[in-house]
């Protein structure tokens, strides 16, 4: 039987943002805070939904992801893209864990930073993506799929 990840989403109860960050384009990155995460939307202006990026975890000082290579994985160069803006004027995490299907990942987001590759796909706004190899996140393997 396969098992299917889900996103961090938002608790219910939480209706209106903590913060957010406006870009000229129009979109936004919307924060709304519990006790021990911050949960994480990107709000582009040419779309009228909200996308749920992940959350932090604020004692572990880490991003928490969750993909599915099947929707997620760049197969043009094998990667999973990050969110440029994100991780570069991020203060509240260090690391990021990314769970897929195949398994958890942890490393420092200056993994990112140093290899990560812009490629010609949306390097616009808030969408712009650097992409990282999967045999570089694969080092950095700390368990299977939960």
């Amino acid at each position: 039987m396969k098992k299917t990840l889900t996103q961090h989403k938002k608790p219910s109860s939480l209706k209106k943002a903590d913060g957010s960050v406006f870009n000229k384009e129009g979109d936004a990155f919307y924060v709304f805070r519990t006790p021990s995460h911050l949960y994480i939307q990107l709000r582009l202006a040419s779309e009228n939904f909200g996308r749920d990026v992940g959350r932090v975890d604020l004692k572990e000082r880490t991003l928490e992801l969750i993909r599915n290579r099947e929707s997620h994985l760049m197969r043009k160069n094998n990667s999973y893209g990050f969110n440029e803006y994100m991780i570069r004027e991020a203060k509240l995490f260090d690391d990021i864990e990314l769970r897929d299907d195949v398994g958890t990942y942890k490393f420092p987001k200056s993994v990112v930073l140093e290899q990560g590759q812009y490629l010609h796909f949306k390097e616009q706004g808030f969408e712009k993506q650097l992409f990282v190899p999967l045999e570089v996140i694969e080092k950095y393997r700390v368990g299977d799929m939960i």
